[in-house]
C-alpha cells in the first residue's frame, strides 16, 4: 500500500446543512436511520459532542465524510447549521479510509460499563423506583425498558 495522505485540518467553524451533500467517500451506505431518535434526544440534551468531517468544495458546497448520522439528526431537529471541521482535499481512498476509522471505533459501551453507569445513577437518583427508572432513561437517552434491563443485572451474582 502506497503511503497515506496526512489529514490536515483547513478550519472549524458551524457550516449550513444546506450546502451539505454526502460524499462518496462515505462508507455508511446502510442503516443510516438506526438508533437517529436517541441520537436525536442526546443532541438536543447535551448538543453535539463530535463535529461532523467534511471536505470544502469549489462550488462553495461541503461533501460529508464523516457524521452521517449526526448530519441526519440536525436536519431531522429543524437546524440550519452543525460544527464541521473542514479538511483540506483527500482523495477518495483517504475519505473511504477516515471514515470508516470513524465507524469502526464507535461501538456501543461495553454491558458492563453500561450496567455501571445505570446502576450509580439508579443508586444517586431520587424517587420510587418508576420514577427514578424514567429519570435515568431521560437523562441517558435511553427507554425506560432499557434501563430496567441494565438494573435487572444487578440481581445476577458475581461469578
Amino acid at each position: 500500500m502506497e503511503r497515506l495522505e496526512q489529514i490536515i485540518i483547513k478550519d472549524f467553524r458551524p457550516i449550513p446543512l444546506s450546502s451539505i451533500v454526502i460524499g462518496e467517500g462515505n462508507v455508511r451506505k446502510t442503516r443510516q436511520r438506526a438508533g437517529l431518535e436517541e441520537l436525536k434526544a442526546s443532541i438536543e440534551k447535551m448538543g453535539l459532542i463530535h463535529p461532523i468531517i467534511v471536505v470544502e468544495e469549489d462550488s462553495g458546497k461541503f461533501r460529508l465524510i464523516v457524521g452521517q448520522r449526526r448530519y441526519l439528526a440536525f436536519q431531522e431537529l429543524g437546524k440550519t447549521e452543525i460544527p464541521a471541521i473542514i479538511i483540506h482535499p483527500v482523495d477518495l481512498t483517504m475519505e473511504k479510509i477516515v471514515s470508516f476509522g470513524e465507524n469502526i471505533h464507535r461501538r456501543r459501551l461495553p454491558y458492563d460499563d453500561t450496567i455501571k453507569v445505570c446502576d450509580d445513577l439508579y443508586e444517586n437518583t431520587s424517587g420510587e423506583k418508576f420514577e427514578r427508572i424514567e429519570k435515568i432513561a431521560t437523562t441517558l437517552g435511553i427507554s425506560p425498558s432499557t434501563v430496567s434491563k441494565y438494573l435487572s443485572y444487578r440481581l445476577v451474582p458475581e461469578e
